[in-house]
């Protein structure tokens, strides 16, 4: 309690002493509440309410406006907020401190937030500590949500939530987190979920592949795993990925995407040629030039990181690389010159299997200015 550095002004106390148990209780309204985050208890400034307490349990009622809150073990960030109102339960004893928020409301300029938590804290037993926790935020800014996700999370997914999503705007958004605060290496005692639709949205699912940005759709984080489904959004030179679905497993080591575009010849030999994408298909040499538009649906599966095991050689690229595609093509020009090849015009689909496998019927066009 010393460590908590409690001040408030309190107004309408009321108390009990029971002889010979010498059991206590009290209640009375608090304004101006001070506390200083500790061992899993909220740092609050301002806070207002009213105050229930029975030997080792007490409880706040919170309503207060202008009040500023942080949880230190679980959020970098202070947010000073117009409103706040919900209930906290703690139970606190010498070797061991619990503390519960429920029905919990917040305001933060035009963005409304809800949640509930709960946190253990046996003493001297690190890898015990447990959170489980949840918000709900109706509105805001890819940005600004970034600071409603605490800082403790499984490795790569932090990483991954500062640099994938860059801008736009999020709506209807739930966070969830349960499991040991503190875990061992290579412990699995942590779960997390995240979801919330965007719009006008820039998303960069690795470093070395182009962003998919005007992004509208859902994004759903669960453990190592993100979706994106696209309902509307552009990548690389103008490419349109709407109805796309793309699915980063084993912490965006790989990309499993149900592919719906419209581009160009010219956008994807350039897609291919600057992109990791160059590493398998190099058939794909810098004389192919091409012209026209091209719809192209199907499936891909693409290592987006380097697959090394343990003492082994790195794997093969040509044995991970999966590409499985109807194109459709609408008046597109291709140029082979390796192999001697021009055509143009082409109507119709064909179907591409990665590496080599190509297939099509009733595909029109002309070939060395000759119909084929």
């Amino acid at each position: 309690l010393n460590a908590l550095n409690v001040e408030a002004t309190a107004l309408n106390v009321h108390g009990f002493l029971r002889l010979p148990s010498l059991e206590a209780g009290y209640i009375a309204t608090v304004q101006d509440v001070s506390l200083d985050g500790y061992n899993g208890a909220p740092w609050i400034r301002g806070g207002s309410g009213e105050l229930l307490g029975a030997n080792q349990t007490l409880q706040l009622q919170l309503n207060a406006d202008d009040v500023g809150v942080q949880f230190p073990d679980m959020f970098t960030e202070r947010w000073q907020m117009e409103h706040l109102s919900g209930r906290l339960q703690a139970y606190i004893s010498l070797d061991y401190f619990a503390l519960r928020g429920t029905h919990l409301k917040a305001a933060l300029g035009s963005t409304q937030a809800s949640g509930a938590f709960s946190l253990s804290r046996p003493r001297d037993e690190r890898y015990r500590e447990r959170l489980a926790l949840l918000i709900h935020v109706d509105d805001t800014t890819v940005e600004r949500g970034k600071s409603y996700i605490p800082y403790q999370l499984p490795g790569g997914l932090p990483e991954w939530l500062e640099e994938g999503p860059r801008a736009g705007r999020l709506s209807d958004v739930t966070f969830a987190y349960q499991g040991q605060i503190h875990t061992r290496p290579s412990e699995l005692a942590r779960r997390v979920a995240l979801s919330g639709q965007i719009e006008e949205g820039r998303v960069q699912y690795h470093p070395d592949w182009p962003e998919v940005r005007d992004l509208s759709g859902f994004i759903s984080v669960g453990g190592r795993d993100v979706r994106i489904d696209v309902s509307r959004g552009l990548s690389f030179e103008g490419t349109d990925l709407s109805g796309s679905h793309i699915h980063l497993r084993d912490n965006a080591s790989v990309a499993d995407i149900d592919l719906a575009s419209t581009t160009t010849v010219a956008e994807a030999l350039t897609f291919i040629r600057s992109t990791p994408l160059k590493e398998w298909m190099g058939f794909v040499t810098p004389d192919w030039q091409g012209e026209g538009p091209i719809r192209m649906v199907g499936t891909l599966s693409v290592p987006l990181r380097k697959m090394v095991a343990p003492q082994v050689d790195e794997a093969d690229p040509a044995a991970e690389l999966e590409v499985d595609l109807d194109i459709e093509l609408r008046g597109a020009d291709l140029d082979l010159p390796g192999y001697g090849v021009s055509l143009a015009a082409l109507m119709g689909t064909v179907h591409y299997t990665y590496p080599f496998q190509v297939s099509g019927a009733a595909v029109e066009g002309r070939i060395f200015d000759r119909p084929a």
